[in-house]
C-alpha cells in the first residue's frame, strides 16, 4: 500500500480550511477510496505571509478611505471659502473651523495606522464621528446647498468608520 501525503493549497482566493487546531491535512492512499483528513495543529509557514499581506491591503484600503474622506473636506473647504452670502458669514466660519478640526483628526489617525497603533486609531474614530456630527449640524444651519455635501461626508465616515475595524 502506498501512502503519500501531498499538500493542496486552497487558498488561492484567500479562503483556506483551517481549524481552531490548525490547518487540515488531506492525505490519501493508492486505492483511492479511502479518503481522510487530519489536523496538522499550530500554524503553516505560510499563514505569517498571508495574514501579514492581508493586514497590510487591509490598511491601505484604510488609508485610501480616509484620503477619500479629505478629498471631501478639501471640497467643502473651498466651497466655503467661496461662500459670499453675509448671513453665511457665522456659519462659514464655524463649519471652516469643523472642517480644520476633523482633518487634523484624520491625519492623526492615517499616522496611527501607519505605524500600526490601531488601539489609539480606534480611540480618534469616536472623536472622528463626533466632529462629523457636529460639523453636519453647522452645515445644516447653512441650508440646501450644504445638505448633499453632508450627505457625502456621512457616507464617507461610515466607510472610514468600516474599514479601521478591518484593519484590526
Amino acid at each position: 500500500m502506498i501512502n503519500e501525503v501531498t499538500a493542496i493549497d486552497l487558498n488561492d482566493e484567500g479562503t483556506g480550511i483551517y481549524t481552531r487546531s490548525g490547518y487540515v491535512k488531506i492525505t490519501a492512499s493508492q486505492n483511492g477510496q479511502s479518503l481522510r483528513t487530519s489536523s496538522t495543529g499550530g500554524t503553516q509557514p505560510e499563514t505569517k505571509a498571508r495574514d501579514y499581506n492581508s493586514s497590510r491591503s487591509n490598511k491601505t484600503a484604510s488609508i485610501a478611505s480616509f484620503n477619500d474622506l479629505l478629498g471631501v473636506l478639501n471640497e467643502l473647504d473651498q466651497q466655503l471659502q467661496t461662500d459670499n452670502l453675509p448671513q453665511n458669514k457665522e456659519g462659514v466660519s464655524t463649519s471652516r473651523s469643523n472642517v480644520r478640526n476633523l482633518r487634523e483628526t484624520v491625519d492623526a489617525i492615517i499616522t496611527d495606522i501607519e505605524n500600526d497603533n490601531t488601539t489609539a486609531a480606534q480611540q480618534k474614530m469616536n472623536s472622528l464621528s463626533r466632529q462629523v456630527v457636529t460639523l453636519q449640524q453647522s452645515l445644516q444651519l447653512l441650508g440646501s446647498r450644504y445638505v448633499t455635501i453632508s450627505n457625502v461626508l456621512k457616507t464617507k465616515h461610515d466607510t472610514v468608520k468600516n474599514s479601521i475595524q478591518n484593519v484590526r
